[in-house]
């Protein structure tokens, strides 16, 4: 066959798992997806591209059989434009107490679940539920997230904001008296006071018992699931602190009932961070979390996966007499020959990088954290570089043949994903950092301590700030600390700023080589 025909017949999958259609044929399930499924967790945390959303999509696919889950109603919580509910929220309401915004969350959960058992089952519980539901005042306003949503803003809206004040002022002995009087817009139709009283003071204990008892005279456990949080007030971070506080607030009083009813959160764990570092969060600790973490043995098997799934290619690793994982990849990817900077008799010395190694160390940022949407994706751009350069020359493939993607192809995807990182990622989260990142370019790769401190502090950086900005590069996954106090630019950065991998600035003739790859 061509070497075109084999990479057009190549099913990859999108790097983004809410668009990807075969999604259920390529899915890896990671240990934090056992956990979830299986009750052991309810927060499941990880960086960007680590496949919270493909384990958060395969659960809310009824197509996908998970046996752990066949006694579990899977409620998604909102769908990808749930950002919409809640510029709905930030419009009506303005900006709220995290106190104010735990009810929401809340009223909005309890709402969602509680009328979803109410119209699929029928038991006396049920029933019993159904009134409970009605004297809360947790409106029925059908199954769509986004009309429960509106809903219940819109109530909570009217609860917060008077339209108008009566106020009348006395004098005594001692300092003046203020009596006064709110007045409420009223609902259409005109609601009962019973209703608007106990939905301002809601009794989570009675409702949650209540769902308690009609899932268990059914048989079944409901489970209500967040993703997307990292998206939902992302150009707000003030109102994201408090939103995501409320709802994690929520979340741990809801799942101190019990197993029936459960809520489940993914989270990047920046996110985590930012609405926790500031004020702190009691009892953090007992929230079942679980980080996503991703193992080559892992990566490559979700490679594999998405290769063998071609017909096409499994005739070429037939003919290449293939017999294990590692074999598909270089039947396809090149072993990559660098140069490791490293100088034997005046001559720079060169290693041979196995496909899957290299996809790893130029995909990862300085965490080392294995991130399969940047592989995917730097695959994905080898593949169109190479078909690119088949209208020029389309090669037969043998069995004896070079890879179908060859090295030039490999190491120009890797360039584009880091100009395309460099933008979407970092600068996009990290904006603050955009200036001290751009002072790096076209420099060295690597830094002693010393030197870096001063190149940040001929940037601008003032002293008494320096050490708190290497922290923020560092945890941005920017720059990476050794036990040397030599400081790395991650390697998915390098070409982006036009890095030189061969000098390392102050830190000595016997650091100049740029660290071997492992």
């Amino acid at each position: 066959m061509k070497t075109s025909e084999l990479l057009t017949s190549l099913r990859l999958g999108s790097e983004v798992a809410e668009s990807d259609d075969e999604l259920q044929d390529l899915f890896v399930p990671i240990a934090a997806f056992h956990e979830m499924v299986y009750d052991e967790a309810d927060l499941i945390l990880g960086p960007k591209g680590s496949g919270k959303t493909a384990i958060f999509r395969m659960m809310a696919d009824d197509d996908f059989a998970i046996a752990s889950l066949d006694d579990v109603d899977i409620l998604p919580a909102f769908n990808t434009q749930g950002d919409i509910m809640f510029q709905h929220l930030r419009r009506e309401i303005g900006m709220p107490t995290e106190e104010q915004l735990r009810t929401v969350w809340t009223a909005y959960i309890l709402t969602f679940a509680g009328w979803h058992i109410v119209e699929m089952y029928n038991t006396p519980a049920v029933e019993k539920l159904k009134e409970v539901l009605e004297l809360a005042g947790l409106p029925q306003s059908g199954q769509k997230p986004q009309s429960i949503w509106k809903a219940l803003v819109d109530r909570f809206a009217r609860l917060t904001k008077p339209i108008g004040v009566e106020a009348k002022l006395g004098m005594g002995t001692g300092m003046p008296n203020v009596e006064g009087r709110l007045e409420y817009q009223e609902e259409s139709p005109t609601p009962t006071p019973q209703k608007d009283s106990a939905f301002a003071s809601l009794d989570v204990n009675a409702v949650v018992l209540a769902m308690i008892d009609a899932l268990r005279s059914t048989g079944r456990r409901c489970w209500i699931i967040f993703d997307r949080l990292d998206e939902a007030f992302e150009d707000d971070p003030e109102f994201e602190r408090l939103a995501l506080r409320a709802l994690m607030r929520a979340h741990s009083n809801i799942s101190s009932y019990g197993k029936e009813f459960r809520t489940k959160l993914f989270l990047r764990d920046d996110v985590l961070d930012r609405v926790t570092n500031d004020a702190g969060f009691v009892n953090l600790t007992h929230l079942r979390s679980m980080r996503i973490s991703w193992t080559r043995n892992q990566l490559l098997d979700m490679l594999v996966k998405r290769i063998i799934i071609s017909d096409l290619a499994l005739k070429h690793l037939h003919h290449r007499g293939v017999k294990n994982q590692a074999g598909v990849l270089r039947a396809i990817l090149p072993t990559v020959n660098e140069s490791s900077g490293r100088k034997s008799r005046g001559n720079r010395s060169s290693e041979l990088i196995d496909p899957l190694t290299y996809l790893i160390s130029k995909s990862s940022d300085a965490t080392l954290e294995i991130n399969p949407r940047n592989v995917i994706s730097m695959i994905r751009s080898a593949r169109t570089i190479e078909l690119a350069a088949c209208q020029v020359r389309d090669p037969e493939l043998n069995g004896n043949a070079q890879p179908p993607i060859k090295q030039e192809s490999f190491v120009r995807a890797w360039q584009q994903l880091s100009s395309k990182r460099l933008v979407d990622t970092l600068y996009a989260e990290n904006n603050s950092l955009r200036e001290i990142i751009e002072s790096f370019r076209n420099g060295p790769q690597g830094f002693g301590g010393n030197f870096l401190r001063s190149h940040l502090n001929q940037s601008g950086v003032p002293s008494s700030e320096i050490d708190s900005k290497l922290r923020a590069l560092q945890y941005c996954g920017f720059l990476k600390l050794t036990g040397r106090n030599l400081y790395r630019i991650a390697d998915l950065y390098r070409p982006g700023l036009g890095l030189n991998p061969q000098t390392i600035k102050g830190a000595g003739a016997a650091r100049s080589a740029e660290p071997k790859l492992t």
